[in-house]
């Protein structure tokens, strides 16, 4: 205050300065009668003390009303109210709230605006990264197992054992006494030719009006042979009289089972009427070879053929039966005309179509009339499915070529489509095992087809929304 007063003071000293009474006025002779201090001029302005507010702080004692101007901080006039510096331009501590009126009644709402013009869509930005692989899902319940696949065909019957070694011959009894010898009695007159006997060792021999019975007394033919008759390791030939080498002979040897043996071929043939050769094996309505058959196969039980080649004489075409008798149904392979087709049923005649093969394609069984429909197949979940089966590159072990396959895994398919995949015996190595897997690849293309056509309906979808947006661009 002091070296304002200073200031004035000289200030007084250069300038008009008129003090009349207790009114000082600058620039002017006739000071306001309201003003002690009166300063006037039109080129310049009142200055107050400048200074930091660090040195603004340290003034001892500020009286109340006392002014300076700030020059760091938040520059600007501050005054002092008597207890702390305050800006000229802020506001003082704020009172406490009033009460809160009465609401007063709502305003009737006012008219909506006008819709504004849609904007026009920006250009599409590049492509996000793909986000990384979400976790994989827990694997849902093993689906219950499928039916169990057909019995295999019988294998062939192993060999026969070894024969035992034969007992020992029991002790020949001893001979009696020879008796006297009787008289001879008178020659008799000379009968009719009678049948002639042998005794021999092992057996009998007889002579019946020119037929010959070995074991029998009552020959049928004019060799007639009742027993075994055994080769020891020689063979038994048929040799034809016009040519020596055509013959059918059966081989003896350390082998079981009989072996026939022509020069070249052997042929068995049968005439027009028969039901053609058939090769029995041991046992009532065990394994059958039928060759040839001219007869109804309808009347022939399955339990009666194991393998029949060229059933109805050729009428109709080769049919191999396999497996007839397994759970009462005949399984066969028919030909007919350019057809290779696969039948099964309650017995031989049957024409249940299972499978046909011809030269332009593979074709299956599908008629309406052989099945009970369940349901459509869902195409979501087809999708779906389709997704979680995992194709894999893989080499077979015996594949010397190391060729490469793309296929799936039978274990692993399993667990997300069960239904396309069948469990059975089989080997491996040579080694029987119980649950060799193998693969319906049929039913992974239906599976793959219901998933197109959802993919499809999908693309649809889209390409309307497409279509719906570029008419909103366009308007």
């Amino acid at each position: 205050m002091n070296r304002l007063l200073t200031l004035l003071f000289i200030s007084s000293v250069f300038c008009t300065t008129g003090v009349y009474a207790q009114n000082v006025g600058v620039g002017t002779s006739s000071p306001d009668n309201s003003a002690k201090l009166d300063v006037s001029a039109t080129d310049g302005g009142l200055l107050i003390p400048r200074m930091t507010e660090v040195q603004r702080d340290a003034i001892a004692t500020p009286a109340t009303g006392l002014m300076i101007f700030q020059t760091d901080g938040t520059v600007g006039f501050y005054f002092y109210d008597g207890s702390a510096w305050m800006a000229l331009s802020g506001s003082g501590a704020t009172g406490p709230a009033g009460p809160q009126g009465p609401a007063g009644p709502q305003g009737l709402q006012g008219p909506q605006g006008l819709t504004g013009n849609t904007g026009a869509i920006g250009a599409q930005g590049p492509q996000g990264l793909q986000g990384p692989q979400g976790l994989t899902g827990n694997t849902g319940a093993i689906g219950a197992q499928g039916p169990q696949g057909l019995q295999g065909p019988q294998g062939d019957p192993g060999a026969d054992g070894a024969q035992g070694p034969q007992g020992l011959t029991g002790n020949t009894g001893a001979t009696g006494a020879q008796g006297p010898q009787g008289l001879q009695g008178p020659t008799g007159p000379a009968g009719a030719d009678g049948d002639t006997w042998w005794t021999e060792a092992s057996g009998n021999i007889y002579r019946v009006s020119g037929s010959i019975g070995v074991g029998t007394s009552a020959p049928q033919a004019k060799l007639d042979v009742a027993g075994i008759v055994a080769l020891n390791g020689n063979q038994l030939r048929l040799q034809g009289g016009g040519d020596g080498n055509h013959y059918l002979a059966y081989l003896g040897g350390s082998f079981d089972g009989p072996k026939l043996n022509g020069n070249r071929s052997v042929v068995i043939s049968t005439n027009q009427d028969s039901r053609g050769v058939r090769i029995f094996g041991e046992g009532a309505g065990g394994t059958q070879l039928i060759v040839n058959a001219n007869y109804d196969l309808g009347n022939l039980p399955p339990a009666e053929s194991g393998l029949i080649v060229g059933a109805y004489g050729g009428v109709e075409g080769g049919q191999i039966q396999l497996n007839a008798s397994q759970n009462g149904d005949a399984f066969m392979l028919d030909v007919e005309g350019s057809q290779l087709r696969i039948l099964k049923g309650t017995n031989a005649g049957s024409n249940g179509l299972v499978g046909s093969f011809q030269l332009n394609g593979t074709y299956s069984a599908s008629d309406l009339r052989l099945k009970t429909v369940v349901d459509r197949s869902d195409a979501v979940q087809d999708l779906a499915l389709l997704n979680q089966i995992k194709i894999t590159d893989y080499i077979l072990n015996d594949d010397e070529s190391g060729k490469v396959i793309k296929k799936v895994i039978a274990q692993e398919l399993r667990k997300v489509f069960p239904n396309a995949v069948c469990v059975t015996n089989g080997l491996i190595d040579g080694e029987k095992i119980s649950d060799f897997h193998l693969v319906d690849y049929d039913a992974i293309s239906m599976l793959n087809v219901s998933a197109t056509q959802e993919l499809y309906r999908m693309i649809q979808e889209l390409q309307a929304e497409i279509d719906r947006l570029n008419t909103l661009i366009n308007d």
